[in-house]
C-alpha cells in the first residue's frame, strides 16, 4: 500500500473512541435515570424562565423502559460500528480520527431525541409545558 502511516491520526482516533466508551458509559446512565431526573430538570428550567412548576408532574408511561433501554442498546451498538469504522479506516491507512466525531455528534443527538420522545409521552407533562 502507498498510503503512508499516520501515527498522530491513529493515537487521535483511539484517544477518542476511549473518550467515547466513557461517554457511552454516561450516556446510558444518563438515559436511565432520566424518569427520576425529568421532574427536577423540569423544576430548575421553570425557576429560570420565572413560570410555576408546581402543577406540572411527571409521569413516566409503560413504554418509557423500553424507549431507554433501545436508546441504550443504539449507544452500545453506535460506538461498536464506530470504533469498527475507525479501525479499518486505521487499518487501511485511511484518516480516520473524524469517524469518532461523528459517532459523537450521532450519539449526542441520538440522547436528546431519546429524551424528547420520553418527555412527549407523557401528555399531561406537555400540557403543562406548552401552558394548555
Amino acid at each position: 500500500d502507498d498510503r503512508p502511516e499516520r501515527p498522530v491520526d491513529r493515537f487521535i482516533t483511539l484517544m477518542l473512541l476511549v473518550i467515547g466508551v466513557f461517554g457511552t458509559w454516561s450516556t446510558i446512565s444518563t438515559l436511565q435515570s432520566l424518569p427520576d431526573l425529568l421532574p427536577e430538570a423540569i423544576r430548575r428550567a421553570s425557576d429560570m424562565l420565572g413560570t410555576s412548576a408546581e402543577t406540572i408532574d411527571y409521569t413516566p408511561g409503560p413504554e418509557v423502559p423500553t424507549i431507554l433501554l433501545a436508546g441504550s442498546i443504539f449507544q452500545v451498538v453506535l460506538w461498536l460500528l464506530t470504533a469498527w469504522w475507525s479501525i479499518s479506516r486505521l487499518r487501511a491507512r485511511r484518516l480516520a480520527f473524524w469517524v469518532p466525531l461523528v459517532g459523537g455528534a450521532v450519539s449526542f443527538i441520538a440522547l436528546y431525541a431519546v429524551m424528547f420522545i420520553v418527555i412527549l409521552n407523557d401528555p399531561a407533562l406537555v400540557a403543562g409545558l406548552s401552558g394548555a
